[in-house]
C-alpha cells in the first residue's frame, strides 16, 4: 500500500500513514475538521445549516484537503495555523469586519502566504519583472500604472502581486541585515534545516538539499543563495521600494563575508591533503 507523507521542517514534524489510515482518521475527525471550515468561514455561512448542507460542506472540504496535501505543505499549514489563532476571541483582530472586508482580507493573507512557497519564487519574479518592465516602473517611478485602472480585478491583482512579493523579500532577508543578525540566521536555519535532515534519514527517506550536516557545506551555500535568490529578489524590489537600498549595502557586505569563510575553509581543505 503506498504512503502519505506529510512533512513540516520548522515544526519538526513527521506523520506517516496509509491511505486507508487516513481516510479512516479523516472520517472519525469529520466532526472537527467541519469545525474548523465553519470557524474560517463563518462570516458567509448563514445561522442555521441543515444536515444534509453539512455534509455536503464536510465532503467538499474533505475533496479539498485531499488535494492540497501534497501543495505547497508548509504554507498551507502556515495558513490554518493562522486562521485557527484568530478563532481564539482574543486574537480575532477582524471582529468587526463586514463579510466582504473579511473576504478580501482572507484573501490576502492566503495569496501572501502561498508567496513565500519557494517553489513559486522564480515563477513569480519572472511575472513581477515583466509587469514592472511592461509599465515603464524603475526607481520608485510610474508606480501608480499598477492602480490606475478601472478594472477591479487587475487593480487587486496587482496589489496582490506586491504584497505577495514584498513578503517573501522579508521571507529571505536575513542576509540583508547587519552581519551579526545575518550570521545568526544563517545558524537558525541551519539548525533547522539539519534537524529536518536527521529525520528523514532516521525515516529512511532521500534528504533534502542542504539538510545533510555531513555534507552540506554552510558558507557555500550561502554565496549560491545570495547570488541566485536575494541579490536578484532586492534588485527587482529597489524598483518599487528604493528605500530598500541600505540593505544592498548589507548583502553585498555579507556576501564578501562569506567568500572570505569560503576561501579560508577552501585552503585548510588542501592544505589538509598535502
Amino acid at each position: 500500500m503506498n504512503w502519505i507523507s506529510f512533512q513540516f521542517s520548522s515544526l519538526r514534524w513527521l506523520m506517516i500513514s496509509s491511505i486507508m489510515d487516513l481516510l479512516i482518521h479523516i472520517t472519525l475527525t469529520s466532526k472537527l475538521i467541519l469545525q474548523q471550515f465553519i470557524m474560517v468561514n463563518k462570516k458567509f455561512l448563514p445561522r442555521k445549516i441543515s444536515i444534509i448542507s453539512i455534509i455536503l460542506l464536510t465532503i467538499s472540504y474533505l475533496l479539498i484537503l485531499l488535494k492540497l496535501i501534497d501543495k505547497a505543505v508548509l504554507e498551507n499549514y502556515h495558513i490554518a495555523e493562522t486562521f485557527k489563532v484568530l478563532k481564539n476571541p482574543n486574537c480575532d483582530i477582524f471582529e468587526y469586519l463586514s463579510s466582504e472586508e473579511y473576504r478580501i482580507v482572507r484573501k490576502r493573507i492566503i495569496e501572501g502566504i502561498l508567496h513565500t512557497d519557494m517553489e513559486a519564487h522564480a515563477r513569480n519574479l519572472t511575472l513581477l519583472k515583466n509587469k514592472l518592465e511592461a509599465l515603464d516602473i524603475k526607481k520608485g517611478l510610474n508606480l501608480n500604472k499598477l492602480i490606475d485602472s478601472n478594472d477591479v480585478n487587475y487593480v487587486f491583482e496587482n496589489q496582490q502581486l506586491i504584497l505577495g512579493y514584498a513578503l517573501h523579500s522579508c521571507d529571505i532577508s536575513g542576509n540583508t541585515k547587519d552581519i551579526k543578525i545575518s550570521l545568526k540566521w544563517k545558524d537558525l536555519i541551519f539548525e533547522e534545516f539539519f534537524a529536518q535532515g536527521d529525520i528523514e534519514k532516521k525515516a529512511g527517506s532521500s534528504v533534502t538539499i542542504l539538510c545533510d550536516r555531513e555534507t552540506t557545506k554552510i558558507n557555500h551555500s550561502q554565496i549560491g543563495f545570495i547570488n541566485y535568490i536575494v541579490k536578484p529578489t532586492f534588485d527587482l524590489l529597489l524598483n518599487i521600494f528604493p528605500e530598500v537600498y541600505p540593505l544592498m549595502n548589507n548583502l553585498k557586505i555579507n556576501l564578501r563575508n562569506f567568500q572570505k569563510l569560503v576561501k579560508q575553509e577552501d585552503e585548510k581543505q588542501g592544505s589538509t591533503n598535502k
